[in-house]
């Protein structure tokens, strides 16, 4: 993978965040909310507010929140998040927002914006997230809190065609990547339906991977599982698979299984062929 310089703005890429947080009318007025996609949320404390929901939301065209979705891609310049909490915020609470890019195609561990408003009364949070170009192929996370006590993380991927980040240039004579496929289990072992991210009750993952070409017998190919960003440690390696291509093939397929819920953040899939990087795969469980 490529070596990318940690920084405190994604330049030029972050064009604008819109944050709309407004109070919620006593007598039947409106309110404006902060809008969070998947999330690790923090344990609500005696007496402190907790996470109902969270939403990912595109843009409607008129800059509205539309469709609900698990991930956006590279062309939803502008992304709403909502986050719904177990009860009201006081008059005065602070909430912040502060958004990061943790892996993407342009850095690691990159700062995009912090944003502190304060509130009157509301249960329902939004942001909006604009960008007047593509976004960056990765994964993202917003750490949101109220009055400096964490309430929830964010996690949220931008994917391309594929759920694999743009691709390392390739050289003459290798091997390139056509298309990557996340998949649930169905039920009995074997790869389902095609998913852009996972829940942590998918125990068991699939993962498939389509080559421009055919790897040549004996060539060896390792996938190397890590959990980037989860509600349970950063960097934690999940599982190293090794096998050897005993006939020609331009699918490589791996799974990975769990015997317990997954913990939800970030994670990615390094695939190497005869050690020479062949894609890194990110995804997300929420």
């Amino acid at each position: 993978m490529r070596n990318l310089k940690r920084t405190y703005l994604l330049i030029p890429l972050i064009a604008l965040l819109t944050l709309a947080l407004a109070a919620l009318a006593c007598s039947g007025g409106t309110t404006a909310t902060e809008k969070a996609p998947e999330a690790t949320s923090a344990p609500a404390q005696e007496g402190k507010i907790g996470v109902a929901s969270i939403a990912l939301m595109r843009d409607d065209g008129n800059g509205e929140p539309g469709d609900v979705v698990q991930s956006f891609t590279p062309a939803d310049r502008k992304m709403h998040f909502e986050v719904k909490t177990t009860g009201l915020l006081s008059p005065g609470s602070k909430v912040k927002w502060v958004f990061a890019a943790v892996d993407t195609t342009e850095g690691k561990n990159l700062q995009i914006t912090t944003v502190e408003t304060d509130v009157l009364v509301a249960n329902n949070l939004t942001a909006t997230l604009t960008l007047d170009r593509d976004w960056p192929v990765g994964t993202y996370k917003a750490d949101v809190t109220i009055n400096g006590e964490p309430l929830t993380i964010v996690n949220f991927t931008v994917v391309g065609e594929t759920v694999a980040p743009a691709q390392p240039p390739a050289q003459e004579g290798q091997i390139e990547v056509e298309s990557v496929k996340l998949m649930r289990d169905d039920g009995g072992g074997n790869p389902g339906e095609g998913a852009q991210s996972f829940t942590p009750a998918d125990h068991k993952m699939h993962f498939e991977i389509t080559t421009t070409g055919m790897l040549s017998v004996g060539s060896k190919v390792k996938w190397v599982f890590t959990g980037v960003d989860t509600s349970e440690g950063k960097d934690l390696s999940v599982a190293t698979f090794e096998t050897d291509v005993t006939s020609s093939a331009n699918v490589l397929t791996a799974n990975v299984e769990l015997d317990k819920d997954w913990p939800t953040g970030s994670y990615k899939a390094e695939v190497y062929v005869d050690d020479q990087l062949l894609t890194t795969v990110d995804y997300t469980v929420q």
